[in-house]
C-alpha cells in the first residue's frame, strides 16, 4: 500500500523495468535531494520538519521498498549483490542529505534512511567495508549524535545503527 504513494506514472514505469527501474529513481531522487542540500534556496523541494511533504514522501516509500526487498532475501545469495547494486547505483546520494541534515527532513524519511542503513549492514555484512567507504556510516553516526530532536520512533534505529 505504501507504494501507492508514489506517483502513478513513475510506478508505472519502475514496474515495468523492474529492479534497474528502481535503481535509476533511487538515483533521480537522490539527485534532487544532493541538489537541495548544495543550494537549498533555489531548490524546487518543500520540505517541512514537522509535515510529511508529497517531496519527503516518494523517497522515504522508496527507501522502505529497498529495506523491505534486503530484508525479504536475508543471507541468500541475492543479497550481496543487492547491497553491491544500492551502493553502485546511488543509494548513498539519496541517504547522504538526509543523514547531513536530518533537523530538515521529517522523521519518517529520516527513519527510513537509518532503516536502509542498518538493513544493509545487518543483511550483507561482508559489504560492511562498501558501505563504509561511502561515508554512510560515520555520516549515520554523527547525525545520530548532533540531532537533538531523534524522535521515540527513531531512536531504536538509532541504537541499531550505532550496534553495527
Amino acid at each position: 500500500t505504501s507504494l501507492m504513494k508514489i506517483n502513478p506514472k513513475v510506478l508505472y514505469s519502475v514496474m515495468n523495468s523492474g529492479i534497474d527501474g528502481l535503481y535509476k529513481y533511487t538515483k533521480l531522487e537522490g539527485k534532487k535531494f544532493t541538489d537541495w542540500l548544495a543550494d537549498p534556496k533555489n531548490s524546487s523541494l518543500t520540505l517541512c520538519r514537522d509535515k510529511l511533504t508529497a517531496d519527503q514522501q516518494t523517497p522515504t516509500t522508496l527507501l522502505d521498498a529497498l529495506s523491505a526487498m534486503l530484508r525479504s532475501n536475508v543471507r541468500s545469495t541475492t543479497t550481496r549483490k543487492m547491497v553491491n547494486q544500492f551502493i553502485r547505483n546511488g543509494v548513498a546520494s539519496l541517504i547522504s542529505p538526509i543523514l547531513q541534515r536530518p533537523d530538515r527532513f521529517h522523521d519518517d524519511l529520516y527513519n527510513s534512511a537509518l532503516n536502509l542503513l542498518s538493513d544493509m549492514i545487518q543483511t550483507e555484512p561482508d559489504n560492511f567495508s562498501l558501505i563504509a567507504d561511502t561515508g554512510l556510516c560515520t555520516a549515520a553516526i554523527q547525525s545520530i549524535i548532533g540531532n537533538e530532536n531523534i524522535s521515540i520512533r527513531c531512536y531504536s534505529t538509532c541504537c541499531n545503527v550505532i550496534r553495527h
